[in-house]
C-alpha cells in the first residue's frame, strides 16, 4: 500500500484535485454563461413584448382616427344632403354630392404633379359631324 507521502501518490491526489478543480471551474464558467444568456433572451422577450404592446396601441388609436373621421365625413355628408331641402330626390342629391367630390378631387390632383386622364365616358363627350 502506498502511503500520502509517496511523492507518485502526491502527484497523482494534485492531479485529481486539479482536475476536479478544473472541471469545477468550467462548470461555474459554463453556469455564469448560461445565466447571462438566459438573462439576454428573457431581454429580448421583454422587448418584443413591449414592442407587440406598442404595434396593438397604434392600431387601436388608429382605429379610434379612423372611425372618429367616419363620423366627421358621415355628419358632413348628411348635413349637406339635409340642407339641400325635402323637396329634392335623394338620387339628384347624390348626383350633386358626386359632382362636387369628384371637383375636389381634380382641385387636389392639380396642385401636385399629378397626370389625369378622362375617358369619354367621364367627360361626357359628344362629337357632332356638320355638313
Amino acid at each position: 500500500m502506498h502511503s500520502c507521502k509517496d511523492p507518485e501518490t502526491q502527484r497523482t491526489l494534485m492531479e485529481i484535485i486539479q482536475e476536479t478543480t478544473n472541471r469545477l471551474n468550467q462548470l461555474q464558467k459554463q453556469e455564469s454563461s448560461n445565466e447571462v444568456q438566459i438573462r439576454q433572451i428573457e431581454g429580448q422577450i421583454n422587448a418584443e413584448q413591449m414592442k407587440g404592446q406598442l404595434l396593438e396601441l397604434r392600431r387601436s388609436h388608429a382605429r379610434t382616427e379612423a372611425l372618429t373621421q367616419g363620423e366627421a365625413e358621415a355628419l358632413r355628408v348628411s348635413a349637406f344632403l339635409s340642407h339641400l331641402g325635402e323637396e329634392m330626390a335623394i338620387a339628384d342629391k347624390l348626383l350633386i354630392f358626386n359632382a362636387l367630390r369628384k371637383q375636389d378631387a381634380i382641385e387636389a390632383l392639380s396642385q401636385g404633379n399629378a397626370q389625369l386622364y378622362f375617358t369619354p365616358a367621364e367627360v361626357d363627350l359628344s362629337i357632332e359631324t356638320r355638313s
